[in-house]
């Protein structure tokens, strides 16, 4: 799908704009804070979080700027985030849960328990939440957003963080390894995986590309 990857790292610090799904970074600047952990883009915006401080940033467009931020709804493990089309999701590995957040704030419509102890990474895809969890090596298929898991695998490497989609297919990363894994379709089976653009990646996030316009002239014959 046409658009671009963005990951985070947390031994950097950094927030790397991908070309596309490949190695070869086309930008990157500093994140807000130190020790990132999730990406989101809602569409239009950049969203990140930092892990000791417990906030979550919206970034203006794609870019460090940011333009408000609050307080991530757990005790203090901000992990994953992801975007369903309307809502901001995110996690947190201290309490062991997911959340719906209203909208882009700090208010939560609903919240449930993950689906093991150590959740690190959400994405969503189509109708479902997907969600990662870096002490079990798992990835959870859920059944739309909620705490119902229809279907599992094993993560590509052995401390998955962050997840994305880009609209046809899963994409994985990994702390340890430092590799960013592109699944077929959404199964366990890869693609393609080349190395993050810091040390230690941690989250994703996909940015589609922007819908372009065509205009079609026509001619009022007299």
């Amino acid at each position: 799908m046409a658009g671009n990857l963005w990951s985070c790292d947390r031994k950097t610090d950094k927030i790397y704009q991908h070309t596309g799904g490949t190695a070869s970074i086309t930008t990157s600047f500093a994140g807000p804070g130190t020790s990132l952990r999730g990406l989101a883009y809602d569409g239009t915006n950049l969203w990140s979080n930092q892990y000791t401080l417990t906030l979550i940033f919206k970034h203006s467009g794609l870019t460090s700027t940011i333009s408000t931020s609050f307080a991530g709804p757990g005790t203090n493990g901000n992990m994953g985030l992801t975007w369903d089309g309307a809502n901001l999701w995110s996690c947190d590995a201290e309490s062991d849960k997911i959340y719906q957040h209203t909208g882009g704030t700090a208010d939560i419509t609903t919240s449930f328990a993950a689906p093991s102890t150590l959740v690190s990474g959400l994405t969503w895809a189509g109708d479902d939440l997907w969600s990662t969890d870096y002490g079990k090596d798992t990835i959870y298929h859920h059944t739309g957003g909620t705490s119902t898991v229809s279907a599992t695998f094993a993560s590509p490497s052995g401390v998955p963080f962050g997840l994305a989609y880009d609209g046809a297919n899963l994409w994985s990363c990994d702390y340890t390894d430092n590799k960013i894994y592109k699944h077929t379709g959404l199964t366990s089976a890869i693609t393609t995986s080349f190395a993050g653009g810091g040390t230690h990646s941690t989250g994703l996030t996909w940015e589609t590309a922007a819908a372009v316009t065509t205009f079609t002239p026509f001619i009022i014959l007299a």
